[in-house]
Parts: C-alpha cells; sequence; structure tokens
C-alpha cells in the first residue's frame, strides 16, 4: 500500500517514493513527471472514494446502464461513458497512429504514463476484467499491479492506476 506524503511523487516506471522538487528517480533513473500539485495517495480507497460519491451529480454517473463503462477521471472530475459495450481499449492516441476508443490523452495520458494501448476492459459472462496491455508504466487496481496480460475482475467502485492516471470505476451492478 502507498503511504505518498503531500510533497512525495512516484516514479511511473518503477514506482518508487521521490521528492516533488526532483526531475529523475533517485532509484532508476527514470524521468519524473511534472506536477502543478504533488501526488496524495494516503489513505486514497477510503477517503477518495468518499469525496467523489459526493462531487457526482445526484444519479448521473450512479445510475449506470447495462453493460455500460464509466471512467471518472479524479483529476479533471469528468467522466467518460461507454455505451453498450463488450470491451473497451484505453491508452491515448498518436498522431497518424490508430484511433483509441477510450483515448486519455487529453486527461494528461502522455504526460502521466499512459501507454498507447494501456488496458482493456471487458464484460464477460462472469463479470467485467482489466488486463495490462504490456504498457511501460503499468496498471493497477485498488493499489495492486497487474501482470500484463492476465485478466483481473474489476468492479464497480473501483480505482485504476494507468500509470499515474487516476479513475474510478463505474460498472452496471446487474
Amino acid at each position: 500500500m502507498l503511504h505518498v506524503t503531500e510533497h512525495t511523487i512516484i516514479c511511473p516506471q518503477c514506482r518508487s517514493e521521490n521528492s516533488d522538487n526532483l526531475q529523475r528517480c533517485t532509484r532508476c533513473g527514470n524521468p519524473l513527471p511534472p506536477t502543478t500539485r504533488p501526488l496524495v495517495l494516503k489513505n486514497l480507497t477510503s477517503e477518495l472514494a468518499e469525496s467523489v460519491a459526493r462531487k457526482l451529480p445526484d444519479g448521473k454517473i450512479l445510475s449506470v446502464s447495462s453493460k455500460d463503462i464509466v471512467l471518472y477521471i479524479l483529476d479533471y472530475n469528468e467522466a467518460l461513458v461507454f455505451k453498450s459495450t463488450d470491451h473497451v481499449i484505453l491508452g491515448r492516441n498518436a498522431p497518424g497512429g490508430h484511433a483509441t476508443p477510450g483515448d486519455l490523452t487529453r486527461y494528461g495520458g502522455y504526460s502521466m504514463g499512459v501507454s498507447r494501448q494501456h488496458a482493456e476492459i471487458c464484460c464477460t459472462e462472469q463479470g467485467y476484467t482489466i488486463q495490462d496491455l504490456g504498457s511501460a508504466n503499468g496498471t493497477w487496481i485498488n493499489e495492486k499491479r497487474l501482470p500484463p496480460r492476465h485478466p483481473a475482475p474489476l468492479k464497480h467502485g473501483d480505482m485504476l492506476w494507468l500509470g499515474q492516471l487516476i479513475v474510478m470505476i463505474y460498472l452496471s451492478k446487474d
């Protein structure tokens, strides 16, 4: 579990803690993303979930239709809604490349370490799953790193880290 202070930034490559005044990771030497405010993850799952629930408009996100996938982008206070879909690939678009349906470019995808094809969310008969697609900076679900290309269960209210981009998942409960 990460216990990051207000003056700490997480390296997108090795996930080690660094002072927010550094430009390179002290462990692996990887460049650290620029930050205008520190990444605060202390007690994230409980405190942030309560905070996000209070910010959402009444019923707008929480009343998700069957097979809808909703990503709530925390730093932007915005939701991406994927209607009636069996799967969505999350990543970022690149000039001249293939369009990614779950494009996170406008949410700082590049600077936050989101790969072009970062992760995939699927709806199966057993429920929802997520898998990292071999991303450079990893995918975490509720602070647990996912091994590449191994689907893991995903449920309503889970927190995802795609590199350093943090999203909350809203799924239908049926």
